[in-house]
Order: C-alpha cells, then structure tokens, then sequence
C-alpha cells in the first residue's frame, strides 16, 4: 500500500479500502495460525488453516 502507488506517481485510490483489507489479512493469518497451534485443522498433511481461516484470508486479498 506504499512501494506501489510512490512508484508509479499515483496517489491510492480508497486508501482506507486498503487498510481494511490489510486488517482483515493480518487478523485472519493470526487467527488461522493459533488454530492450526490448537490442533483445529483440516487434517491434512502440511498444517491446512481452517476453513473458515482460508475464507477470511480470500476476503483480505
């Protein structure tokens, strides 16, 4: 939300949009990751985030 729009001249367009986002990514991978230390996972092999975890990481993006 800083190398690109400095980069490129532009000022960011909803920059408050932007930092939302951000939030939410930060809160999901925190979440995510303390479920998968709980032993909430899918049961798969490589530590797979709840599924729940993976839709709040999608609304981040």
């Amino acid at each position: 939300y800083y190398i690109l729009p400095r980069m490129s001249g532009t000022p960011l367009r909803r920059q408050g949009l932007a930092v939302f986002a951000g939030g939410v990514l930060t809160v999901a991978v925190v979440a995510g990751t303390v479920a998968v230390l709980l032993g909430g996972n899918e049961g798969r092999q490589y530590l797979e985030y709840p599924i729940w975890a993976d839709a709040a990481i999608v609304l981040g993006l």
